[in-house]
């Protein structure tokens, strides 16, 4: 079944070059696959009921469990056992792109997809503090972010899966107690004290949230690598 999932996602490629890089551009470009995403949260940030902003402790949650699907995803790919991605499986005959290439993501091991779990938490996140608004982008996300992942043979169609659930997971077990203790904490109130410092913090989080902190990433493996020379020359 993973496979037939795999090799009918896949058909859809070699028909038109210019359909094939439209995909994957819709994919990869941050403004169209994750920004609608973050956008949610900002404006569920400012929603009022009653002159109360009613979703604030509930977004916050919501930032915390995006840091720690990132850091599930990554750990659960390197504990697992390694298992190759489509485009690098030799007897899958899929179509690459030529975008792409074969030794695209080589080495990184394909369950689960951190795309999924990361895009799974975040969108049931915005399900539990509006459901609508949860199904939309839970809907576009899907399509946009995680489907052209199992069409370009980056991941099978059950590492999405797997991803998917995990990441619905993590946000149904985590939403209520860390809103709980966000708003015994009064952690929204101390932080909103210091907006001028609080928004600023806020925008930095989001934007590595909508590049699903590339960007850290990229730092901190610069730096584990600066420490690791180092340490080899002393």
């Amino acid at each position: 079944m993973d496979e037939y999932l795999l090799l009918l996602s896949n058909s859809i490629l070699g028909h038109s070059d210019k359909i094939d890089y439209h995909i994957l551009f819709l994919a990869r470009n941050p403004l169209t696959k994750s920004l609608p995403l973050i956008v949610c949260f900002w404006a569920l940030w400012f929603v009022m009921k009653q002159g109360q902003y009613i979703n604030r402790s509930r977004v916050a949650a919501s930032f915390i469990i995006a840091l720690v699907s990132i850091i599930v995803g990554r750990f659960l790919a390197v504990v697992l056992p390694f298992r190759l991605r489509p485009i690098h499986t030799p007897d899958i005959d899929i179509t690459v792109f030529e975008g792409l290439g074969r030794r695209t993501l080589d080495g990184w091991s394909s369950l689960p997809s951190d795309h999924a779990i990361f895009f799974a938490s975040l969108c049931a996140c915005v399900f539990m503090i509006n459901r609508p608004l949860g199904i939309i982008i839970s809907i576009y996300s899907f399509f946009i972010a995680l489907l052209p992942r199992v069409i370009y043979g980056l991941h099978w169609p059950s590492d999405v899966f797997v991803g998917i659930l995990i990441g619905a997971a993590l946000a149904a077990l985590m939403m209520k107690p860390l809103q709980n203790a966000i708003e015994r904490m009064g952690l929204v109130d101390t932080a909103l004290r210091y907006e001028i410092l609080f928004y600023p913090a806020m925008f930095l989080l989001t934007f590595q949230m909508a590049t699903m902190f590339d960007s850290l990433r990229a730092v901190l493996e610069v730096a584990k690598n600066t420490v690791m020379f180092f340490a080899r020359a002393i």
